[in-house]
């Protein structure tokens, strides 16, 4: 499975839900959606994030509130208050022993970026 679309009677998403799941790279989740549990998408079976892994959601829903916490892409299915993000640029390069880190900026709120391993 590369993707799932979470339906519209769902409300909550349990802790590790999809966990381990590390085919999944995107999933969507409606605004109907009040709660996300940890590890729920994007983390493999030792806690390790999935790499570029996306979540397509509302903005202002927890789903947007889960990408942002665990660093992962979000795409706005409502694009009326839409953040446009700058390109992703290394703030902290990876080596041997420890991973990277890429940022990038909002063009509404430069105090609003997103960080994710490198």
């Amino acid at each position: 499975i590369k993707s799932v679309s979470i339906g519209k009677n769902v409300t909550e998403i349990g802790s590790s839900a999809f966990r381990n799941c590390t085919g999944l790279k995107s999933v969507t989740i409606p605004n109907n959606v009040l709660s996300i549990g940890s590890f729920s998408f994007g983390y493999d079976n030792g806690f390790n994030k999935v790499k570029d892994f996306t979540i397509y959601g509302y903005i202002g829903t927890v789903a947007e509130r889960y990408a942002t916490e665990n660093a992962f892409e979000f795409v706005a299915l409502d694009k009326k208050h839409a953040h446009t993000f700058s390109e992703w640029k290394i703030t902290i390069k990876e080596t041997c022993t420890k991973s990277g880190i890429r940022t990038r900026i909002c063009s509404r709120n430069s105090n609003h970026c997103g960080k994710r391993p490198h």
